[in-house]
């Protein structure tokens, strides 16, 4: 029965203090794709809004648009993050 100090004297001995920080960059891929989401998804429902308005209709449906501007942006950052 392995206690939490065990685990974390066990990982400084056999790989130093890099040892916690093994797997992080793997972090920094799952946050870069949603910053790229969100990103995407902000530009792309701000464009609608401008075109709604333009369009004078009411923003009364904003809840279609922001839809239709989350699966576009999930998209596109899907796509984005397959070319890395």
């Amino acid at each position: 029965n392995l206690r939490a100090i065990d685990l974390i004297r066990n990982v400084y001995r056999e790989n130093g203090i890099w040892g916690f920080y093994k797997g992080i960059s793997a972090s920094y891929v799952g946050v870069s794709e949603t910053i790229v989401h969100f990103v995407i998804y902000e530009q792309i429902k701000a464009q609608l809004q401008l075109i709604q308005i333009r369009q004078n209709r009411s923003l009364d449906d904003t809840g279609l648009y922001s839809f239709a501007s989350y699966v576009i942006s999930a998209a596109c950052s899907k796509i984005h993050e397959f070319e890395l």
